[in-house]
Order: C-alpha cells, then sequence, then structure tokens
C-alpha cells in the first residue's frame, strides 16, 4: 500500500513557489546556457583535436598527404565532415540561446558590455565559420586539401590541411562579408587557424559572461535558497520536529516548569535557587 508523506501538500506548497521564484527561473535560463556552451566546447576540443593530429604525427601527415593511402584519408575526412558540423550546430545553438537569454537584459550595463565584448565574434573571419556550417548542410561536403611540406627534406615536417575557396565560392548562400572575405583571401583556407582564432574569441566573451550570474542574480539565489532549505525541511520532517520540541521544552508550556518560574517580569534573583 503507497503511503503519502504527511507533509506532501507543505511540500508542494513550497516546490510551487520555488518554481516560479526569480531565482529559480535565471538559474534554469543561466543553465540553459552553460549546458549549450558545454556542448560547443566538447565539439571544439573534438574538431582541434583532429585538425592538429597531422600536424605532429609524420606518418599520419604522410600517408594524408600522399596517395597510397586512400583507406586513411577516407576515414580522416569522414571524421573531419562529422566534427565540423558538430561544431558548427553547437556554434549557431549557442549563438540562438544567447541572444534569447542575454536580450533579457535590455537596457543594463551588462547587455552593453556583451554587445562590445562579443565584436571579435561578429568579424568575417569567425562568421566564415558560421556560414561553412550551412554549407556543409545545404550545400557540400567539405572541399579539402592536405599538403605535407619538409623544410630540411626530413621532420619535422609542416602539414597544411585547407578547404579550396574557388570550391566554396561556387555556394551562393555566403552572407555578403564572408563572400567578400574570401574572395579577397588566400586561394586555400586554413582551417586550423580558423578554429583556433574562433576558440580563443569566444572562450574570452563567455568566461566574462557566465560570471556575470553571479553579479546579476546574487540576491535571487539566495532567497531561493531558503525555499530549498524549507524543502528539505519538511521532506525530513525536521519543521515537525522542531515544532514538537518547541512546545515541549517551552517552559510556559510545562505547568510544572512554569509554577517554579513565578512572575516572568521578576528578575533572576527572584527565581527560587532549587525545587
Amino acid at each position: 500500500m503507497k503511503h503519502e508523506h504527511p507533509n506532501k501538500q507543505r511540500m508542494e506548497e513550497i516546490r510551487a513557489a520555488l518554481d516560479a521564484h526569480p531565482g529559480s527561473v535565471a538559474y534554469r535560463r543561466w543553465d540553459t546556457l552553460r549546458r549549450s556552451l558545454t556542448a560547443l566546447y566538447g565539439n571544439l576540443g573534438e574538431l582541434q583535436g583532429l585538425l592538429l593530429a597531422p600536424t605532429t604525427n609524420f606518418l599520419l601527415a604522410a600517408q594524408l598527404a600522399g596517395n597510397m593511402h586512400l583507406h586513411v584519408q577516407r576515414r580522416f575526412t569522414d571524421e573531419l565532415d562529422r566534427r565540423l558540423l558538430n561544431f558548427g550546430s553547437s556554434a549557431h545553438a549557442l549563438v540562438d540561446i544567447s541572444r534569447r537569454i542575454v536580450g533579457l537584459y535590455e537596457g543594463t550595463a551588462f547587455l552593453d558590455e556583451y554587445e562590445e565584448r562579443r565584436q571579435p565574434l561578429s568579424c568575417d573571419a569567425p562568421r566564415f565559420l558560421r556560414d561553412l556550417r550551412n554549407f556543409l548542410q545545404h550545400y557540400s561536403v567539405a572541399p579539402l586539401r592536405y599538403q605535407i611540406e619538409l623544410p630540411t627534406g626530413q621532420p619535422p615536417h609542416r602539414f597544411n590541411l585547407d578547404l579550396d575557396r574557388d570550391a566554396l565560392l561556387r555556394w551562393d548562400g555566403w552572407s555578403s562579408g564572408v563572400r567578400r572575405y574570401l574572395e579577397t583571401g588566400p586561394e586555400y583556407v586554413p582551417i586550423l587557424e580558423h578554429v583556433a582564432d574562433y576558440a580563443a574569441k569566444v572562450r574570452s566573451l563567455y568566461d566574462w559572461v557566465m560570471a556575470q550570474f553571479v553579479v546579476l542574480h546574487t540576491d535571487d539565489v539566495e532567497a531561493a535558497n531558503v525555499l530549498v532549505t524549507d524543502y528539505n525541511r519538511a521532506l525530513t520532517g525536521r519543521e515537525d520536529w522542531e515544532r514538537e520540541n518547541l512546545s515541549r521544552f517551552h517552559p510556559e508550556a510545562d505547568p510544572e516548569v512554569a509554577s517554579h518560574l513565578g512572575d516572568r517580569d521578576q528578575p533572576p534573583s527572584a527565581y527560587p535557587a532549587s525545587r
């Protein structure tokens, strides 16, 4: 037989108040932002790790740049396609979620500074990566070029993993600024440099953004935590225990003790020394 918690109604009242509390609402919003940012950082780490692998692994670099290891090239290229798409999707998601959440602070110094700090991510180079996601989703796979250089004829080597600019420009979906950026840029676009630049800029911005939650909502969260404490006290029965013990041990509640206390307005010396 299922037993109902004796404080069920009290707990439901507290939970309803907690769910609607400004501190809880703010926490849920910013946790959405945190989770979106975590997804982006994870995808960025995977993408950068793959792009860096041939720069330190001479055998892999030679296999990718040569024409005798097509199975290695295929596996690497397939994995790079996956990671580029994952990165691009999470970057777009972060932009949309940030716009929704940060936009709620219209008219505040926080929003003004956010708009100023995000400007480096609005330049054509970072925007190229965001547009690249649309290219990959709606037009074609990444037009990759692998090239190995041996300045002294032997390792250490230099490995270039680039995107063919002319192949990219066959798509008419680039934003006007990015198209101009591609048209005036090098014939081969160094993807690793773009990803590293984007990673540095996004971390700089969001390290600051996430630190602002405490500045903006400390009072709200502290007030919400009072309700959390109340809920836990009701859940564990501590409220009932405290109420029972206050009633049990309060002097006025015990007639025998009260009879020996006399007039409460008398100074302590008027109390009997012993019974």
